[in-house]
C-alpha cells in the first residue's frame, strides 16, 4: 500500500511538471515564418525550418511543449527573438521594439504560468543578454556592409 502510494505521488508530480500545449506545432511554425517575413529577410519557408527554436533550461522546441524559446534565421546579422508558448497561446517577442515592452510581456507571462522566481531571474537575464548580442550582432553586420 506504501508502495503504490509513492508510485501515484510521483506521478501526480510528474504530471504537475510537464505542462503541455494544445497548440499544433506546424501552426507555431508558419507563424513565425510569417512574423520573420515581416520583420526580417527571409525567402522562404525552409530558412524558418532551418532556424534554432530552443528554450535555454529545456532543450528544442516539440509538439505540445510549453516554454520560453528564442529563435531566428541562421544568417549573418539575423536577430534572436523570443517565441513564449503557454496552454492555449503563444506570443512573440519582436526583439526590434524597446526593451521595457518585450520585459513587460516577458513578466506577465512568467506571472501568468507561474514560474518559480530563479526562473524569472533566468530568462530576465537571457532576454537582457540578447538584447546585447543582437545590438552587438547588428552593429558588426552594419559595418561589414558600409
Amino acid at each position: 500500500m506504501k508502495r503504490l502510494a509513492i508510485i501515484l505521488a510521483s506521478v501526480f508530480l510528474f504530471t504537475l511538471q510537464s505542462k503541455a500545449t494544445d497548440i499544433p506545432l506546424d501552426s507555431i511554425r508558419a507563424s513565425l515564418f510569417q512574423f520573420l517575413k515581416e520583420v526580417e529577410d527571409c525567402r522562404g519557408p525552409d530558412e524558418i525550418l532551418n532556424s534554432l527554436i530552443i528554450d535555454r533550461k529545456k532543450g528544442a522546441i516539440k509538439e505540445g511543449k510549453e516554454g520560453i524559446f528564442d529563435f531566428g534565421l541562421l544568417t549573418s546579422g539575423a536577430r534572436r527573438h523570443y517565441l513564449l508558448v503557454g496552454r492555449h497561446s503563444f506570443q512573440i517577442l519582436n526583439m526590434k521594439e524597446p526593451i521595457d515592452i518585450n520585459v513587460s510581456k516577458l513578466l506577465d507571462f512568467l506571472e501568468y504560468n507561474k514560474y518559480i522566481k530563479e526562473d524569472v531571474y533566468f530568462y530576465l537575464r537571457e532576454l537582457i543578454k540578447d538584447y546585447r548580442r543582437n545590438e552587438e550582432t547588428i552593429s558588426s553586420f552594419n559595418g561589414i556592409i558600409k
